[in-house]
């Protein structure tokens, strides 16, 4: 067999040779695929120069990423037998693709328990992200994969890794959290999201009702106060579309009732303006109360459209009986003016009514009533102890209600303050920095005993 047209002249074959092209055409003519050789090979030199070093670099590089794509591949298969032999071969688990995905991303992200646990034993790293900032739990989480997500949360590379059984058993009680009451291992493996990414993805399955994906998301890391893009929290979301169950389930893993959205909302303001009276109740009985806002317009806009049921939907969640709008008109106001007769009896009815608070121009409900003719309302007004402008007693009434108001208006500034301060940046990264002394500080102390 006569030698190959291109040898070199010490005999040996030229750098395509010694990578793939130095075998001899069938028909004896190699013209046309030298000449094509001749042209891959000047681009290749144009890209990456003409060393024998750079095009070794290049090529070592391509097999590599060929070798992370089969890797790829059988953990997103399930295909251990293939994994195991191909792990065992590169001893790189890992590397990862152009995306920066590991193996363990794609085992994860395809619920291959079983690809999961290989790759974590052969020390795959489950913290490592990739392109997008994910991890391999996040993942399993976004992929509703619960069994890998466990096993990946629950990795310690210093003791023997779960098996299948004491995954379905953790499953079965309810999840990591509940069970093992959280301890410093677990969070070194835990759902990382880039900025507000986790409140969004909390927000979004409890504004649908997704109980079990707002469990998943809390059990693998994510904090039930994560807030979204507008300080938005899961439980905002829930109590404003009435999903009684998620609602609970956060008040459970303490979700803050008092936390406000950038517009100033609490979750129970968002459950009385949609009307969900079972979330209204949650809330009260896990110590909820309305902020103080636009309470005083609402209670009303109730009175003067003869609307019992909101009325009473607002005095039971705690907005006092004569809370006044901007006008510091209150509802008995326009509820006289308007002669609904309902809502003035309803309204005499309640304990701390002022029968005589004044508006901004001074006027009282008596007067309201008087003004638009309201004859039943006139009468009703007086015989509860309405009085009219003019009268010495009114003018006590007057101070009294003048002392009160500028309390009030001090305990509202304070608040204000208080709610500013606590809800500052500064604040919450304190009071993180804090909580992990705590927790150091408390391991520590079980170290100590134990030693």
């Amino acid at each position: 067999r006569p030698p190959h047209p291109r040898v070199g002249p010490k005999g040996g074959g030229s750098a395509a040779d010694m990578f793939g092209g130095g075998a001899s055409s069938a028909h004896g003519d190699n013209s046309a695929m030298d000449s094509s050789m001749d042209g891959e090979s000047d681009k290749f030199d144009m890209m990456f120069g003409g060393g024998l070093k750079s095009k070794v670099a290049i090529l070592s590089a391509r097999r590599r990423a060929d070798a992370v794509n089969v890797m790829c591949a059988a953990a997103a298969s399930g295909d251990i037998e293939n994994l195991q032999q191909l792990i065992n071969d590169s001893k790189r688990p890992h590397d990862s693709d152009s995306y920066g995905r590991t193996p363990l991303h794609v085992a994860a992200s395809n619920g291959n328990t079983e690809a999961c646990r290989l790759l974590l034993t052969m020390n795959a790293d489950p913290a490592v992200k990739d392109t997008f900032q994910n991890t391999p739990l996040n993942d399993a989480v976004r992929g509703k994969h619960d069994d890998a997500a466990a096993l990946i949360r629950m990795w310690d590379p210093d003791a023997p890794p779960p098996s299948a059984e004491a995954l379905k058993k953790q499953k079965m009680n309810g999840g990591t959290l509940q069970q093992a009451k959280i301890n410093v291992k677990d969070l070194c493996n835990k759902v990382e999201l880039p900025g507000a990414q986790a409140g969004v993805e909390l927000c979004e399955a409890a504004s649908i009702g997704d109980t079990e994906a707002v469990e998943r998301l809390m059990e693998n890391g994510v904090e039930p106060m994560e807030a979204d893009y507008d300080d938005r929290t899961a439980l905002h979301l829930a109590s404003c579309e009435g999903h009684l169950s998620v609602v609970q389930l956060l008040l459970q893993h303490k979700a803050d009732v008092t936390a406000k959205d950038r517009f100033g909302w609490n979750a129970l303001d968002d459950a009385v303006r949609h009307g969900h009276k079972e979330v209204q109740a949650a809330l009260r009985e896990a110590g909820a109360n309305l902020s103080v806002g636009d309470m005083g317009v609402r209670m009303c806009q109730a009175a003067a459209d003869d609307d019992g049921e909101t009325l009473e939907v607002l005095l039971v969640n705690g907005v006092h009986s004569s809370t006044a709008d901007y006008d510091s008109r209150t509802a008995l106001h326009l509820a006289a003016a308007n002669g609904n007769i309902s809502i003035i009896d309803k309204l005499l009815r309640l304990e701390g009514i002022e029968v005589n608070s004044v508006d901004r121009v001074g006027g009282t409900p008596l007067e309201e009533a008087s003004r638009h003719e309201q004859v039943v309302a006139v009468q009703m007004l007086t015989q509860a102890g309405g009085l009219r402008q003019g009268d010495d007693k009114l003018e006590k009434v007057i101070q009294q209600q003048m002392i009160e108001q500028e309390r009030q208006n001090m305990q509202s500034r304070e608040d204000t303050v208080k709610d500013k301060i606590e809800s500052s940046q500064e604040r919450r990264e304190m009071l993180s920095i804090q909580t992990a002394l705590d927790n150091l500080w408390a391991s520590l102390g079980t170290l100590k005993i134990a030693v």
